[in-house]
């Protein structure tokens, strides 16, 4: 897989705050701020022993995103669905909901 250099200041910008610091507690939780900040401890937490280098980061999200299909798999979980729904979550939260609920 090809990796690409993840610019130091977007990755510098999403915040690294203990889980339930002052500082994380202040934050919206339904902010896509507060979910990246999340997504980034978990990237992080899961990972740090190859997460040397934000260079790698591309390749450790497809590692994270693999070893959640095994997780689906071993729980008998659709990650399809699970996949589909997060889309349409996603897709809510930075206010496309059009996008996500085409039909709706």
């Amino acid at each position: 897989m090809k990796t690409t250099k993840l610019p130091r200041t977007a990755w510098s910008r999403i915040p690294h705050h203990p889980l339930g610091s002052p500082k994380m507690t202040a934050m919206k939780p339904e902010g896509t701020l507060y979910r990246a900040a999340l997504a980034k401890r978990a990237l992080k937490a899961s990972y740090e022993e190859a997460a040397t280098d934000t260079a790698v980061y591309p390749e450790i999200i497809t590692d994270l995103l693999t070893d959640l299909r095994h997780l689906c798999d071993r729980l008998g979980w659709s990650y399809a669905d699970a996949d589909d729904s997060a889309t349409r979550h996603y897709l809510t939260e930075i206010g496309q909901r059009d996008r996500a609920f085409p039909k709706e």
